[in-house]
């Protein structure tokens, strides 16, 4: 993993430092792995108070082929605001916990510098379809960069930026994933 944290100081201190750049596939990739490695750790620091929600299978595979967790969606946006450290993560469900059917996902939001990044996974139940529930409504395509699944080459920064003060704020993001947010036929935006 120190080869990770190396590889990604030079894209992550630029954004970190809110430097207008593109973002090719491998560096999307790199920091995807970065950031959902990064998710796993600081969750794994909490479980004394809560079970972890990445298992060891998936963690292990991260580690040993660099393959996220199935169901994982990363996004960066950009925050100009007082806080300059973020890590919040929580546990989301699209129905009430503990039912059989219950979609089950874990959202980790990384912050510093002008830098914030999300990840979503999700654990499937049996016989379900692929993730699909929607964010809570905001102009997600204007305020996210998506970074994982890979599609193209992005831009950084969004068009959008998160303040303390503005119409949406770092505390929409991460809560845009609470209990209650909307079915749909697609996977998250």
């Amino acid at each position: 993993m120190h080869d990770l944290e190396n590889t990604n100081i030079s894209i992550l201190g630029s954004l970190m430092r809110d430097i207008a750049l593109p973002i090719d596939t491998l560096q999307q990739y790199s920091i995807a792995r970065w950031a959902t490695k990064t998710a796993m750790v600081m969750e794994a620091v909490t479980r004394q108070r809560r079970k972890c929600f990445y298992n060891q299978e998936e963690r292990e595979q991260l580690r040993a082929t660099s393959d996220l967790p199935v169901d994982t969606f990363v996004w960066l946006a950009r925050y100009a605001g007082n806080l300059h450290l973020v890590f919040t993560g929580t546990d989301v469900w699209d129905n009430e916990p503990n039912r059989p059917e219950t979609l089950h996902g874990y959202v980790n939001t990384i912050g510093f510098g002008y830098l914030v990044i999300q990840v979503l996974s999700f654990h499937l139940p049996p016989n379900r379809q692929p993730a699909s529930i929607a964010p809570h409504p905001a102009p997600w395509d204007k305020i996210l960069v998506p970074v994982w699944p890979v599609r193209r080459t992005v831009y950084w920064p969004a068009d959008i930026t998160l303040s303390d003060t503005g119409r949406i704020g770092l505390g929409d993001l991460v809560s845009r994933w609470s209990f209650g947010a909307t079915p749909l036929d697609k996977s998250p935006s």
